[in-house]
């Protein structure tokens, strides 16, 4: 193959689908109702802005290319590292294409009513908390907070592929074809967190061409011209679905305060007043939860998810059971991916007419009467549906007949 002198700049949108958190490896605090809270920020750059660093891009580049058309042509295209034993050289060799980091340009529709991160207004706080399987509530000493960029924000896509003619435009095809279709960044890309979309399928390019015919080499800048990136054909088997919930539906926002005198107020996490937020980890592990407990209901099933286990590098996959071949553990990524998690339509009961939300009232558990706090509310919706899409990847170790 034979690269022309010079490069290619190439410059693109790309747009989050889902929320994104690739964290800078610290721990943050705040104090919040005189209790100190601590969360994961996110990386930024020296303008204090969210950054997609170049490393995380052609690293998922990367994978989708070796996963969808085989590992030669991720290594043709983005480079090889092979180590060498003493006293020889080594027989790596740089890829084809160079991804600089992608900087915040726009918010789109911005944090809307999700909790504020501390100390950054274009940011949000995403608040989770550990299942206990036994009673089915929460642990409040696994209670964790993540800084992310809310969906809808966009970043600036750049870099430089070698070569300037139709082998280069090839190339930066095939190379950023997984980013036409979108890929997962950063914290939780097996719920659906962190999907990364090229705006219209399209970048700018610009030729630069070498001319090394005088007596000093010179380069030729051509005109930019729109490229449009072909995505990659679909591989992993996958459902759409939906499911409707009639209500009431509530995932409450620990961060909202009551607002005057009305604290007798549950108030719900949401985007703003049309879309509640249903947090895809939520979803993840109320999926994990059943299929631990069908295993544990089958006599012919492995039973067990034992979410503290460790896949070492020499163990085989198939010493886990199905629910953490699925769900994955330490060492071991899940096969189950889920993607596009919304929810839509509906009623938000609270400011619907006159109503404040859904009314209740408190029993005491021992006695069954009516506690005398006085009723409360809840900022609910009904009517809403559930959408999303659930794949099984094709990559080692997959299930077996059971």
């Amino acid at each position: 193959m034979t690269i022309e002198p010079g490069f290619t700049k190439f410059f693109g949108e790309i747009v989050l689908g889902s929320d994104l958190h690739i964290g800078d490896g610290s721990e943050q605090s705040f104090t919040q109702k005189n209790e100190v809270r601590h969360y994961s920020p996110i990386v930024r750059d020296a303008n204090k802005k969210p950054v997609i660093p170049g490393t995380a891009l052609k690293g998922v580049l990367r994978a989708a290319i070796r996963y969808r058309r085989g590992q030669e042509e991720a290594f043709r295209l983005f480079g090889q590292i092979k180590e060498s034993k003493e006293g020889e050289e080594g027989t790596g060799h740089p890829g084809l294409i160079t991804l600089y980091a992608a900087h915040y340009s726009d918010a789109g529709p911005g944090r809307g009513s999700l909790p504020w991160a501390p100390h950054y207004d274009e940011t949000a706080l995403a608040t989770h908390v550990s299942i206990a399987r036994k009673t089915g509530t929460a642990d409040d000493q696994k209670l964790f907070n993540r800084e992310i960029v809310p969906a809808g924000a966009s970043f600036t896509l750049s870099g430089i592929i070698m070569g300037t003619g139709e082998t280069a435009v090839a190339n930066l095809q095939a190379a950023l074809a997984p980013l036409a279709d979108g890929v997962n960044l950063g914290r939780g890309t097996g719920r659906g967190n962190g999907r990364a979309t090229l705006v219209n399928g399209m970048v700018s390019v610009t030729a630069h061409k070498l001319d090394m015919n005088g007596s000093e080499a010179a380069v030729a800048i051509g005109t930019p011209e729109n490229l449009t990136i072909q995505p990659l054909s679909p591989s992993d088997p996958g459902e759409a679905v939906t499911l409707h919930c009639p209500g009431p539906y509530l995932s409450r926002n620990p961060a909202e305060e009551a607002e005057g005198e009305r604290q007798n107020v549950l108030y719900a996490l949401h985007r703003n007043s049309a879309e509640p937020v249903l947090w895809p980890e939520s979803l993840y592990g109320v999926l994990r939860e059943r299929c631990a407990w069908l295993a544990e209901t089958d006599p012919n099933q492995s039973a067990g998810d034992d979410r503290a286990r460790i896949l070492k590098a020499n163990q085989s996959p198939s010493a886990l059971t199905p629910t953490e071949r699925l769900f994955g553990v330490a060492g071991w990524a899940g096969l189950v991916r889920l993607d596009r998690v919304r929810l839509s339509g509906g009623e938000r009961l609270r400011g619907a007419g006159a109503r404040e939300g859904m009314p209740g009232i408190g029993i005491d558990r021992f006695s069954g009467a009516v506690l005398d706090t006085g009723p409360f509310f809840s900022d609910a919706w009904v009517g809403l549906t559930l959408t999303f899409r659930i794949r099984l990847s094709r990559r080692g170790g997959y299930l077996n007949a059971q």
